[in-house]
């Protein structure tokens, strides 16, 4: 079964996705907007949806978690149903009530290979898995914000809110994550979201 309505979401808030999945048995963390809104412990903007990444190896425990809920993977503008087979990172996993009903997470996939992580998009920058989430006083799990923003400043698109998200969190980063992430950014963002 396949999907076209890529706008229909009713998100869940933090504290629905804290809740559902609070007893789940493998790593998992906020990623995407309110990644680096939590990561500040603040609201700095409007989020029109909700993401969470997982490590790719435990797709299957979180099909199996989700057993109440459809899944649908999300690639090249494709949705569709997901039935737990093996999908490697270039795929995210939207998460509804039922087939039809509005979308309420999506779900990115991180590989990792010998207590290293990969990006998707170059998979000769990685790191330590150990540095992958940032755990917060408040007891929930961000994506480090250095690679949150690269996943969005390396886009083949990049939209106005991810320079947004930037320009919010740059203060809070430290010399060595602003580092790494311009090592790892195109030359010509670089010069863009410096000025």
């Amino acid at each position: 079964m396949k999907r076209t309505d890529f706008n229909n979401w009713q998100p869940y808030s933090v504290t629905d996705i804290k809740i559902l999945l609070e007893h789940a048995e493998f790593q998992w963390a906020f990623a995407g907007g309110w990644a680096i809104d939590l990561y500040m412990g603040q609201q700095t903007r409007v989020h029109v949806d909700m993401d969470v990444v997982i490590l790719s190896i435990d797709q299957n425990r979180l099909f199996d978690y989700l057993e109440d809920y459809t899944i649908f993977t999300a690639k090249n503008g494709i949705l569709e149903k997901w039935n737990g087979q093996k999908i490697d990172d270039s795929y995210s996993l939207w998460v509804c009530k039922d087939e039809s009903s509005p979308f309420k997470f999506e779900v990115m996939l991180i590989e990792t290979e010998r207590e290293k992580w990969k990006y998707k998009r170059d998979k000769r920058i990685q790191g330590d898995s150990e540095r992958l989430f940032v755990r917060l006083d408040n007891g929930l799990s961000v994506l480090s914000p250095e690679i949150q923003l690269l996943y969005k400043l390396d886009a083949s698109s990049i939209r106005d809110k991810d320079y947004t998200d930037y320009g919010a969190i740059a203060g809070f980063l430290t010399e060595a994550q602003k580092d790494w992430l311009f090592k790892n950014l195109k030359s010509e963002i670089v010069t863009i979201i410096k000025d």
